[in-house]
């Protein structure tokens, strides 16, 4: 509310005040017996000189004195002192001006004098910043009444800023998620001692290279980790690098299992208040595909090596499906490891790894079932109603899981998916429905599975395909809900820079018609291995978005946004500028996609609509086979 202040006007003076009529009766009474003096002089005359009546010299007339000026209200000053100034930038203002900018602790005073009968009200226009400061004033407020103000008293003190992640990580707490790999992993963090623990309860990702039965499902890792700081990796500030939690190494007691870690783009997670996201350990994945008949292969795995596989885990979890029932966005990422038959012009070569995307929304309904609508991939991560999930000795678990369809599948998003089973897919989803204040954060996971049946047919089952997707409820939001700086991870550690031969000339039925179909493959060498990339940080402002270096704060790539929001929920969202790995672009200058928000997550899906085309014209029918996801937390 504006605040208004009245000035008294001056006003003349009626009568001169009782001083100053004193002042002129005593010069009135001197004069009169001034005049009867002269007048007996005169009367009694003298001897000598010719007769008659002697006459005095006349006196020069008085000059008459200038009486003294009226009094004026007088002008009074405005001042105090400040105490407890560190930072720079101080000015405050008296009645909303005379702005008095100031440097240190000691007297101030405001240029501009206030009549006597003046209101003044002293406030702080800018506070002091590094350090960043709160300044209260004192006597702020009142009226001049006869004596310069002096007593305004300006008391600095320094903001503590809210603390980005918990002072102390308590190994008590367990972090529940999900990551890019497919995986459904718990995670543990101890302060004290430096160390983690991390459980992968169920996951697709071979324990080595060349064979794809023996999984990290079941396994629990251990190891050191550090806080970047003084490294190559540390954060903007000592307070950020607090959080940030750099992995070392990692293996199961004994060392039968022990992860890979590349020291020039380990692992890092970054731990909030009631979340965690950034990376976990990687894995190398190849296998020579499963025999089926006369030497013939199906489903080979190129080889791959990751550094980590993008992830995000909560400390509270729902388990209360009712609570979850509702419509949502969903952004996901997911990776076929053997690939498909679109990769090429003749549907011949499949290079592995295809990247897929999913940009859909649904309803999730309080049974647990999903009821699609028309857009692409709606409820493809869904199979049969998600229940609770049990743990192998019958105690329930933290998260939702759902299984095959009738049909034996586990929906999988694509053209040209290869699933091979005879008997249900044992691949499933998992749903982390994090807690973090009052706001539930969906992740869903698709665990995919293979097994080798060592050359007998009917023991094979080939259902891998993995990935993860945030869902943020199908509301609209507003510019003023993301703003802000945010931390987080990516799929650019998965699949980076993607290839592709471009439209193939081999059509295939899609939906009831026929598509000539367009994908890409994300070959050995083609994951980012910078860490900047792969932890990439977004700062939101005045309707626009900025990828930044999340260790320097350098920007990577700038965003337009777009809150129409044709649907719900989904804000629109341009790249101004390529974001790159190297010299390379993960996603390119007018490259589109979408952006969620959730709690204090966000969710960014850049190029997640592959068009597909029913003619054959590869010029001109040009589809976007390189989806890029990015989830952050706010940190501040």
């Amino acid at each position: 509310m504006p605040v208004f202040f009245l000035r008294s006007r001056s006003r003349p003076y009626a009568a001169a005040p009782a001083d100053v009529r004193a002042v002129w009766h005593e010069r009135f009474a001197t004069l009169a017996t001034a005049v009867t003096i002269g007048a007996v002089l005169v009367g009694c005359g003298g001897s000598g000189g010719s007769g008659g009546v002697p006459f005095l010299p006349a006196p020069p007339p008085a000059t008459p004195e200038t009486p003294a000026p009226l009094p004026h209200a007088a002008n009074r000053a405005v001042g105090g002192t400040v105490t407890g100034l560190k930072g720079s930038g101080l000015v405050l203002q008296n009645n909303a001006g005379d702005d008095l900018a100031v440097a240190g602790d000691g007297p101030i005073r405001f240029a501009t004098p206030l009549a006597d009968g003046a209101a003044y009200a002293v406030t702080v226009k800018t506070a002091p910043a590094a350090p960043s400061q709160r300044c209260v004033v004192g006597n702020a407020t009142g009226t001049v009444n006869g004596a310069a103000i002096d007593n305004v008293q300006v008391v600095c003190s320094d903001v503590v800023a809210a603390s980005l992640c918990p002072d102390v990580l308590d190994p008590a707490i367990t972090y529940t998620g999900g990551a890019a790999s497919g995986e459904y992993v718990k995670v543990k963090f101890d302060s004290a001692a430096m160390k983690y623990e991390m459980t992968f309860v169920e996951s697709p990702v071979p324990t080595s290279s060349g064979q794809r039965n023996d999984t990290r499902a079941g396994l629990t890792i251990s190891g050191d980790f550090e806080h970047p700081t003084g490294t190559a990796l540390a954060m903007p500030s000592v307070r950020q690098d607090r959080c940030a939690i750099v992995l070392k190494n990692g293996g199961t007691p004994g060392g039968m299992y022990t992860v890979a870690i590349n020291p020039q783009a380990p692992p890092v997670l970054f731990v909030g208040h009631g979340l965690v996201v950034g990376g976990i350990p990687g894995a190398t994945v190849q296998h020579d595909g499963l025999e089926f008949s006369g030497g013939l292969f199906l489903a080979a795995v190129p080889p791959r090596t990751f550094d980590s596989y993008p992830f995000i885990g909560f400390s509270h979890t729902v388990t209360d499906f009712t609570q979850v029932a509702g419509t949502y966005n969903e952004l996901g990422f997911r990776v076929t490891p053997e690939g498909t038959p679109s990769q090429s012009d003749s549907g011949a070569h499949w290079f592995g790894w295809e990247p897929q995307a999913i940009q859909a929304s649904q309803t999730f309904n309080a049974d647990g079932s999903c009821t699609p609508d028309a857009s692409q991939y709606s409820c493809f991560s869904t199979g049969a109603p998600w229940k609770l999930r049990r743990n192998a000795d019958g105690s329930p678990d933290g998260v939702f899981t759902s299984g095959a369809n009738p049909d034996l599948r586990y929906p999988a998003v694509g053209v040209e998916v290869f699933q091979f089973l005879v008997r249900p897919s044992l691949a499933h989803g998992i749903m982390i429905v994090g807690k973090v204040g009052d706001q539930l954060v969906p992740v869903i996971v698709r665990v995919g599975h293979i097994n080798d049946g060592q050359g007998i047919v009917l023991a094979h089952m080939v259902d891998d395909q993995a990935g993860f997707s945030l869902l943020a409820p199908a509301t609209n939001i507003t510019q003023a809900v993301l703003a802000g700086r945010y931390v987080g991870t990516n799929s650019a550690s998965v699949c980076g820079v993607v290839m592709s031969p471009g439209q193939s000339s081999r059509s295939s039925p899609v939906n009831g018609q026929m598509i000539f179909p367009s994908a890409g493959a994300c070959t050995d060498g083609s994951a980012s291995s910078d860490a900047a990339v792969n932890n990439g940080a977004m700062s939101f402002q005045g309707g626009s978005a900025t990828l930044l270096n999340p260790f320097t704060s350098a920007p990577s790539s700038d965003l337009a946004l777009d809150f129409t929001q044709a649907r719900p929920g989904l804000v629109s969202v341009t790249a101004n500028r390529s974001f790159l790995s190297g010299g390379t672009p993960v996603f390119k200058a007018g490259d589109t996609g979408v952006m969620v928000k959730v709690g204090p997550v966000y969710g960014l899906l850049m190029n997640g609509v592959n068009q597909q085309f029913t003619t054959y014209d590869p010029v001109n029918n040009v589809s976007k086979v390189n989806p890029f996801l990015s989830i952050g937390f706010f940190a501040e």
